[in-house]
Parts: structure tokens; C-alpha cells; sequence
């Protein structure tokens, strides 16, 4: 799973709730960090896109606040 695929899903509005989106998203992250390492240039990003994500999802959850 990669961001561009989770943008291609969404426009085509094949995630069935907002949990499948966000178990895509995670999924990003998670992968990124197996295969890049835990202490790679792109685990600091991972980071703070998950942190930015989580707060994302959060707002959403709370009707977009």
C-alpha cells in the first residue's frame, strides 16, 4: 500500500468507512518504517505524517472541528 494508491481508492470512493481508510493509512506507515528501518531519514517523516494524519482523522471524527 502507498499514498498513491490510497488517493486512487478514494477517488474512486472504494473505501467503505472511515476506519478502512485510516487501517490503509497506518498500513503507509508501517510499511514505511519495515522496510526503511526505525532509525532512517524517513522514519523522522513517518512521524510526523502519522502524528499529522492521527490529527486529521481526529477532527474528522469530531465532524471536522
Amino acid at each position: 500500500m502507498d499514498l498513491g494508491t490510497i488517493s486512487k481508492r478514494l477517488d474512486r470512493y472504494e473505501f467503505t468507512s472511515a476506519e478502512s481508510l485510516k487501517s490503509a493509512v497506518e498500513l503507509v506507515w508501517s510499511n514505511a518504517l519495515l522496510y526503511n528501518g526505525e532509525t532512517s531519514w524517513i522514519a523522522k517523516n513517518v512521524e510526523q505524517l502519522r502524528a499529522l494524519a492521527e490529527k486529521k482523522f481526529a477532527s474528522a471524527e469530531r465532524g471536522g472541528e
